[in-house]
């Protein structure tokens, strides 16, 4: 019997086109691999800069100031500020004093029943070492040019089952030391003032492991060191502020932290691609 096979005419024809379809199909995987990539790329950016909406906002938004007559002039939750670096007075805890001062500068506040909306409500209770604000109301109840905010340290602390009254509750007995200057009118600390516990915390850029993060370091505490916590962002541009005042007009001059009444943020993402 005859047998026949391939001319090498037809089989190079065939070599051809198989090159021709592993080429379009090499091209095709390629092309699906650049835009997962760039998709996992783009979609690191965007979980970056959401990150960054939800938390600098979150301690931005209880930003104040104070410049009643036993405050800083002007005492703003501001501390310092530049276009790409801020350090404020972060909230950690807000709860309201239950009963009058007894003639020296302790304080009770609320710490139960947890049915009370007085009741504190935090991250944590306040502990020797912490920095508070104790709203006073002064001698004139029906202005508020007397009225400010006494920023003091926690020196002491006592809990009671029976501490306060109206209902009846638990509290938090704190002894406060006051920060720049003395406080003696105790009674203008009245039944149910709020006090707020904050920590003193600088966001900035932070190189780590050759990449670039926004840091966070808690100021007010001694020995803290600075913490990654949003990244990885831009190495120029990642952290970006603006400041306006009541009018709306930007402020340039950076020690004018007590005019800022509104703050514009940029956070520009960066993929380890």
């Amino acid at each position: 019997m005859r047998r026949r096979g391939f001319t090498l005419v037809e089989v190079l024809v065939g070599l051809v086109l198989l090159g021709l379809v592993s080429a379009v199909l090499f091209q095709v995987i390629v092309g699906s691999q650049r835009v997962s990539r760039a998709q996992t790329a783009r979609s690191e950016v965007q979980g970056s800069a959401r990150a960054g909406a939800l938390m600098l906002p979150g301690d931005f938004r209880e930003i104040g100031f104070s410049n009643g007559p036993y405050s800083a002039a002007n005492l703003s939750d501001i501390i310092a500020m530049s276009a790409n670096s801020i350090q404020v007075r972060a909230q950690r805890g807000f709860g309201f004093t239950c009963g009058t001062l007894g003639g020296s500068l302790v304080v009770t506040v609320r710490t139960g029943p947890s049915t009370d909306p007085r009741v504190w409500q935090g991250l944590r209770q306040p502990a020797v070492g912490d920095r508070v604000l104790v709203f006073y109301d002064g001698a004139n109840l029906n202005s508020a040019t007397d009225d400010g905010w006494l920023p003091a340290t926690v020196t002491g602390t006592a809990a009671s089952s029976s501490a306060c009254s109206s209902p009846s509750g638990s509290g938090l007995f704190l002894t406060l030391s006051p920060i720049g200057g003395s406080f003696s009118n105790y009674s203008w600390i009245r039944d149910g003032s709020p006090v707020r516990l904050y920590e003193e915390v600088q966001y900035s850029l932070y190189q780590e492991s050759g990449r670039t993060w926004l840091g966070a370091q808690v100021t007010s505490q001694a020995g803290s060191s600075v913490q990654p916590v949003l990244g990885p962002l831009d190495g120029t541009s990642g952290l970006q502020f603006r400041y306006f005042d009541a009018s709306g007009n930007q402020i340039s001059d950076y020690s004018q932290v007590a005019n800022v009444r509104s703050i514009e943020v940029q956070v520009n993402g960066a993929s380890s691609q």
